[in-house]
């Protein structure tokens, strides 16, 4: 007789597996059906199944509302039905389940219910999760009915009104009621002393009023996550002395002021914390942390910390420091002689007004932000020598100058190097990065380097405002699909050269619209269709043109005798906020000072509004030439053409 069914991850199809399993199987007692691309209902013929003590459907897309009869089960023991796209409300009477004591409904972001008025002494519960759903109303008091609870995680639900104190009597150690809608104070915690609770996450629940001083009696508390809330009034970090056990804390972005002065007057050192999150918490100088041995994550961006950066911090953990943000404050210099871990792969230094040369990187460096700062000298070649793990590096808006180092094109990892706005005054290396490179507003000389060919998954590249004197280099990547029509938007553009592409379709009759158009270069593509007429269209000859065979009419010697009806109702182009193909690149030809920007599109309209903001501001300013910018020029060059 079968007892077990395990099919985790076995596409079923038919939509009679209810009836098979209830025929074949009727001594079943687990069944395990996860991820099965599972789509239809759950029939009634499950109730033949009287054994049942675990059903496990998660990942099934069953569209349907929990049925009742699933609290007829009264063998269940484990029930999980976790994204399955149920809808509808859910039914009580499985909360009071005498034997029940797993159950997962979380991400069920259409599942409505509310919590029992009253939970009964007899039910099993130990775990509970109902994450992500739309499960509201009130926590009721009976919840310390619940006496074999471990684990409640009711996060990102729409529970509201008062977190009830008797919370504190729960046997279960981790409590999540974040994202949540409670909006009012919470009551102090008279026991919690003797509490055993290990995690409370109540972030970003609306509660306001002052932080409770008895949540600093959980003797056994481990995690106390209260960010994005509305506490007020002053914190001493020293309240934190009444919770040995603590490892994570995070008081983020409320309307706290946090006293870092740590109080001598006992012998009760901090908790050895692992992460210690402190932003926008109005802090004014560093807390104490040298004594710190696990901390491993430390963030305290976002406050007005003055004055250099202690040595010390980068030893806390021996070394281990793998993530320090200390961004948008007021430092102004690095206390020396410092040291950078060796493990540290995060750091951010950005929006300072740090003094310094840069800090040599070491090779676990996955992230770097350093701008708008005072940073000088040359960077450090030690900086993306060895890219295995370095994914972004930012540099831009500080006072760097002399070469740029080589970074290999690595297409598993290097992303994205902004080194713009600095006295940078080198020729582009012959290596650049895959993703993205920001290079604008330096003094870079000579010629873009061909072997930019070789990075094959470039996306945006912007050397603007440099001193760089070369030709468009055909040989980068070719552009491909339709003439998008967000470049009628472009009502200023002077210059528009798309030669020698891979360009197909019609050219979208909103080209007419930029009346200062003087100069259009289309030829050699693989456009089509009849060329649209009006304004500055008018003037350009067939030589704008040339090269594309399938195109008609003004001003080609070929007319387009027969028009569809059908065509005629089509866009010229992609519809205003849709654009095919996952890049479509941008340039400007080979008779002006080099400039190039790829842009990534993606089927929106806010990228698509981005497209036309970035392309004139990077056309207008640097690549038309100054030339272009005259009109009275400009009109002359078209009388000129005409005649």
């Amino acid at each position: 007789m079968l007892r077990e069914l395990h099919l985790d991850g076995v596409i079923i199809s038919s939509s009679d597996w209810c009836l098979a399993l209830s025929s074949s199987t009727p001594h079943l007692r687990v069944l395990s059906l996860r991820n099965c691309n599972i789509s239809a209902a759950l029939g009634p013929l499950l109730l033949n199944l009287h054994f049942h003590s675990v059903i496990n459907l998660k990942g099934n897309n069953l569209s349907t509302t929990v049925p009742e009869f699933l609290a007829n089960f009264t063998k269940l023991t484990s029930l999980s039905l976790s994204y399955c796209n149920l809808q509808g409300a859910f039914p009580n009477k499985i909360f009071k389940l005498p034997t029940l004591e797993y159950l997962d409904f979380s991400s069920n972001q259409h599942l409505t219910g509310n919590l029992p008025d009253e939970f009964q002494q007899n039910v099993s519960l130990r775990q509970v999760f109902l994450s992500y759903t739309s499960f509201a109303g009130s926590l009721p008091d009976s919840i310390v009915n619940l006496s074999t609870l471990t684990r409640l995680d009711l996060s990102a639900c729409n529970f509201s009104g008062t977190i009830p104190s008797t919370i504190e009597d729960l046997t279960g150690y981790y409590l999540f009621l974040n994202d949540n809608h409670f909006s009012r104070e919470v009551h102090q915690f008279p026991y919690a002393s003797s509490s055993l609770l290990d995690t409370i996450d109540l972030s970003t629940d609306f509660l306001n009023g002052s932080i409770p001083l008895s949540f600093f009696r959980f003797e056994k508390l481990t995690v106390l996550l209260l960010s994005s809330n509305l506490f007020n009034g002053t914190f001493n970090l020293d309240m934190i002395k009444g919770l040995p056990s603590l490892t994570r804390l995070d008081l983020s972005y409320n309307s706290l002021k946090i006293d870092t002065n740590i109080s001598n007057y006992t012998s009760i050192p901090l908790p050895q914390m692992r992460m210690l999150i402190l932003v926008s918490c109005r802090l004014q100088n560093f807390p104490d942390l040298r004594n710190q041995s696990q901390l491993s994550y430390l963030d305290l961006s976002h406050n007005k910390i003055k004055g250099e950066i202690p040595s010390w911090i980068w030893r806390v953990r021996k070394e281990d420091l793998f993530h320090l943000n200390l961004s948008y404050n007021l430092l102004e210099s690095l206390e020396k002689p410092y040291y950078i871990p060796t493990k540290i792969q995060i750091i951010d230094l950005h929006s300072n007004r740090i003094k310094s040369n840069l800090p040599i990187s070491p090779e676990s460096f996955m992230y770097v932000d350093f701008p708008i700062n005072n940073f000088y000298d040359p960077i450090p070649p030690e900086i993306g020598a060895t890219p295995s793990s370095l994914v972004f590096v930012s540099l831009a808006k500080n006072k760097l100058n002399g070469s740029i180092p080589h970074y290999p094109c690595n297409p598993i990892d290097f992303q994205v190097i902004d080194l713009s706005d600095n006295s940078l005054n080198s020729e582009i290396p012959s290596r650049l990065l895959q993703k993205s490179d920001y290079l604008s507003n330096n003094t870079l000389q000579g010629k873009v380097p061909r072997s930019l060919k070789n990075c094959v998954l470039l996306e945006v590249l912007n050397n603007g405002n440099n001193k760089i004197k070369d030709t468009f280099p055909c040989l980068l990547k070719k552009l491909h699909g339709k003439i998008p029509t967000a470049l009628g938007s472009l009502t200023q553009l002077e210059s528009l050269d798309l030669s020698t592409n891979q360009l197909s379709g019609r050219i979208p009759n909103e080209l007419v619209n930029p009346t200062f158009l003087c100069v259009m270069n289309l030829s050699v593509n693989q456009l089509s269709g009849r060329i649209p007429r009006g304004k500055q269209l008018d003037t350009f000859s067939e030589d704008s043109y040339r090269g594309n065979t399938g195109q008609c009419c003004f001003p080609l010697k070929t007319t387009c005798t027969v028009i569809k009806e059908d065509e005629l109702l089509q866009p010229t182009s992609h519809p205003k906020h849709e654009i095919d193909g996952e890049y479509i690149s941008f340039a400007l030809g080979s008779c002006l000072t080099f400039g190039i920007v790829i842009w990534l599109l993606l089927n929106s309209q806010r990228y698509n509004e981005r497209v036309a903001r970035a392309l004139f501001r990077t056309f207008g300013e640097h690549v038309l030439g100054r030339s272009f910018q005259d009109k009275t020029f400009c009109g002359k060059k078209n009388k000129r053409r005409n005649d």
